[in-house]
Order: C-alpha cells, then sequence, then structure tokens
C-alpha cells in the first residue's frame, strides 16, 4: 500500500525531473530544500526523499555543506532515452501485428494519411497528434501491459528534451518521406516495412540532433552502449 509520504515525495520527484528534461531546471542550478518544501507546503523530508531519488538517477548531485544541485542531461542520457523508445516501439508494433485485423490497419493508414495531410500544409502540432493517435491504437491492440507504460514515459522525456536545445526539427519533407513509409508498411500490411520505419525514424532524430551541433553521433553512441548496456525487456 503506498502512504501518503510516498505519495508525497514521487509527484515532487517527477515534477524536478520533468523540469530538468525539459530544461526548466538547468545545470548548476541550486534546489534548495526549504524552498521546494515551502513552495509545495510539504514536509521537507518529501523534498529530501525525491531529491535523494533523482541523485540515484544520475540527474542531480549532493555537495556536502552545499546542498543538491541539478546535473542535467547529457548525450548518453539522450541517446539511452532514444534506444529505449525504440525497442519499445518496435516491441509495440510486432505485437500489433500479431493482433490486429483488417480494420486495425485500415484505421492506423487513415490516421497516417491525415498526418501527411498536416505535414504538408506545415501544420506540425496536428501531425504530432496523429502519431499519438496511431500508437493510441497500436497500444490498444497490442496485448501487451506494461511496453505501453514505458513508452509513455519515455516519449514524454524524449519531446521535453528535444523541444529544446538537443533538437532542432527536421525538414517536413524528411518527416513527409519516413511517414510515407509507415502508410505503405501498413497498407501493405508488411512487418518488416513497419519494423523499419521505427529504425528509420529513431535515426533521423539522433542524426538531425548531431548535424545540427557538429557532432559526429558514433563516437558518443559507443560510449552511450558501454556505460548504459541494453537489457532485456521482457513482459
Amino acid at each position: 500500500m503506498q502512504t501518503r509520504e510516498n505519495t508525497t515525495s514521487d509527484l515532487i520527484y517527477k515534477e524536478l525531473k520533468e523540469a530538468i528534461f525539459s530544461e526548466q531546471l538547468l545545470h548548476g542550478n541550486r534546489l534548495v530544500e526549504t524552498s521546494i518544501a515551502q513552495n509545495h507546503k510539504v514536509n521537507k523530508i518529501h523534498v529530501s526523499y525525491a531529491l535523494q531519488k533523482l541523485a540515484t538517477e544520475g540527474l542531480v548531485e549532493y555537495k556536502p555543506r552545499r546542498g543538491y544541485f541539478v546535473k542535467g542531461m547529457d548525450t548518453s542520457d539522450f541517446l539511452e532515452i532514444v534506444k529505449i523508445r525504440e525497442i519499445l516501439e518496435l516491441e509495440l508494433v510486432r505485437s500489433f501485428f500479431k493482433y490486429a485485423k483488417d480494420e486495425d490497419f485500415k484505421e492506423a493508414a487513415n490516421l497516417t494519411k491525415r498526418k501527411l495531410v498536416f505535414l504538408e500544409n506545415r501544420m506540425f502540432g496536428d501531425a504530432d497528434l496523429e502519431t499519438e493517435h496511431v500508437f493510441a491504437l497500436v497500444q490498444s491492440v497490442s496485448r501487451l501491459r506494461h511496453v505501453p507504460k514505458l513508452h509513455a514515459q519515455h516519449q514524454k522525456y524524449l519531446m521535453s528534451i528535444v523541444k529544446n536545445d538537443f533538437y532542432v526539427a527536421e525538414t517536413p519533407e524528411v518527416t513527409i518521406n519516413t511517414t510515407e513509409m509507415l502508410l505503405e508498411g501498413l497498407q501493405k500490411q508488411d512487418l518488416e516495412l513497419c519494423l523499419a520505419w521505427v529504425e528509420v525514424r529513431h535515426d533521423n532524430l539522433v542524426k538531425t540532433r548531431y548535424n545540427n551541433f557538429g557532432v559526429n553521433p558514433s563516437n558518443d553512441l559507443e560510449q552511450a552502449e558501454i556505460e548504459h548496456p541494453e537489457h532485456d525487456l521482457t513482459e
């Protein structure tokens, strides 16, 4: 049973974590426990629990006699989140193909067509919503219980990052090309093509991020794989 203390600490932890990912809190910012507790109108112990949890994840660090400071996200963190999302989406697509009926493929294709129309008219916010609708359908058809929750969590983290200095939006033409690839895969009910779409869209995200900053992604990717070895995901 979850206690009120745990619930309060978790809420503060999630709020601070999202603020770090979205860069509302920047590297080097001091996190004053008393101030955070006063803002949330809670006992300081709840804030301490939240900060300790963030410290175990490497997002903040404790300096003796000085307190907690934001460490923030680095390149390996970004690459790890991208890789996790890719693995989860590949699993979702496989499960969708296993259980989907013809009408499910038709609905997914229609949503993807709507996304293309929005992209062609530079209505990027609406296009993003259609992507969310596609994955909502994929998740509802799949019989996975935990993967959709993990995917939603890492998608939220990733979108917080890419809306800031980690990412400058790729050209609409690139997104249109990858979306057309997905549409073809859904219309043909071609699993391999849809799996390739997942991989291509994640590769484009990484390449775009590095192209904008003039960095070779291969070195950082290799380092991230050393620091964060892949784990087997079981349902």
